[in-house]
């Protein structure tokens, strides 16, 4: 039987409660969610025999002063589908931690890292949160 389900709908369906928002951008399934559910969530898209999703880029935006909030992007490459998935979290007013992915997935340690060195935003979780 061939799978029709879209990479947003599976993940509206095993993660019911961590999705906050599901829209489009540039045509790119993007999906905010609950930062405290996003290593499960990121586990699940990197092992899912439908998905087989890889880290192609994670970067930081400082939305200060405008709004009192950063917001974290991963954009996943999806091998199973030949498509791309953008997941997004935030972190309001004073918050600076995050949880890290490194542990599902190792491409993620020099990103995490790196908006360490530029943002202060400190991956929880991290093995190894030295300098640059």
């Amino acid at each position: 039987m061939e799978d029709t389900l879209t990479p947003s709908q599976r993940l509206r369906e095993t993660f019911p409660d961590s999705i906050v928002d599901v829209t489009l951008q540039q045509g790119i399934p993007l999906i905010r969610l609950k930062k405290e559910d996003l290593p499960l969530v990121v586990h699940f898209i990197h092992t899912h025999p439908a998905l087989r999703g890889s880290l192609s880029l994670l970067w930081a935006v400082d939305h200060r002063p405008r709004e009192a909030r950063y917001e974290l992007s991963y954009l996943f490459t999806l091998e199973a589908r030949k498509d791309w998935l953008l997941l997004r979290i935030d972190l309001l007013r004073e918050d600076r931690l995050f949880p890290s992915i490194t542990p599902h997935i190792h491409a993620a340690k020099w990103y995490e890292r790196e908006i360490r060195d530029m943002f202060g935003l400190i991956a929880q979780g991290h093995p190894d949160l030295r300098r640059l």
